[in-house]
């Protein structure tokens, strides 16, 4: 793979899973959101240059408006064919 987006709005928990990431597949590029706001935004600029994004690792319990489940039915609506892998640290 080689860009992969983490929607994770908790900074510990997105650094955990960028560095497990990094030490198991070493992407090329690796981005994250911590809001639905700078999601949006990495999802408009990956268009624009044409750098599709290869995978997204996506935080089911999202701060609002958006849950990871919402924001999850949004990407599949843009981006059928976009694998998301949906995260979650909740017991």
């Amino acid at each position: 793979m080689k860009s992969i987006l983490i929607i994770e709005d908790n900074k510990v928990m997105a650094q955990i899973l960028a560095q497990l990431l990094r030490n198991s597949i070493q992407p090329k590029t690796l981005l994250h959101a911590s809001s639905i706001g700078q999601a949006e935004a990495i999802f408009m600029k990956s268009r624009l240059v044409g750098h599709a994004l290869d995978c997204v690792f996506l935080d089911l319990n999202l701060s609002l408006p958006l849950d990871g489940l919402s924001l999850l039915s949004q990407i599949k609506q843009e981006h059928p064919d976009l694998p998301v892998i949906v995260v979650t640290a909740e017991n």
